[in-house]
């Protein structure tokens, strides 16, 4: 009968062993599951960072607004509907590519350096990711409609291209 017993016990703690490593197993492999989500929309994240990067990085002029600014140029106009980042009416990226995130941009003009420009990129759905980018243009002064109307002692702005706010970064290259 103790021999019965003890054969019952050791199968029931045999039992918990089992079932506490598939239990770990399992919570490994949800767990990688989710941080390699996450990674992804970094991933994603950080290659519209290096899209909006290489488009303005050379450009000699740059301004926010919800129109083109002239006709003298062939202008070129980034900005988020929909969540998605769009050049001249046209996605950069596939729906697909978001994997049903919204993007959003928000951006702080500074004044005084006329070609200094941090960026912020946020991610937002299922998992949220952000980050921020300071953008020293090479060849161009950043002009504005906003820089006439603020006061002397304004050092900076923020703006945001998103769809509530109807602006849009547009630029040209030469």
């Amino acid at each position: 009968m103790k021999l019965k017993k003890i054969k019952i016990y050791l199968m029931i703690f045999i039992a918990f062993c089992i079932l506490g490593y598939s239990s770990f197993h399992f919570y490994r492999v949800v767990d990688n599951a989710l941080h390699y989500n996450e990674k992804l929309i970094q991933k994603k994240t950080e290659k519209v960072i290096k899209y909006v990067h290489d488009e303005l990085i050379y450009t000699p002029y740059l301004t926010f607004t919800n129109a083109s600014p002239d006709n003298e140029h062939k202008w070129q106009a980034l900005y988020v509907k929909n969540g998605m980042l769009y050049k001249n009416n046209h996605p950069v990226f596939k729906k697909s590519f978001y994997k049903g995130h919204k993007l959003s941009i928000y951006f702080l003009g500074y004044i005084r350096s006329k070609s200094r420009i941090d960026f912020k990129y946020e991610m937002e759905g299922k998992y949220d990711y952000a980050q921020k980018q300071t953008l020293e243009l090479l060849k161009f002064k950043l002009k504005n409609h906003l820089d006439t109307n603020l006061p002397d002692s304004t050092e900076s702005y923020n703006l945001d291209i998103n769809e509530n706010q109807h602006n849009k970064i547009y630029y040209y290259k030469e």
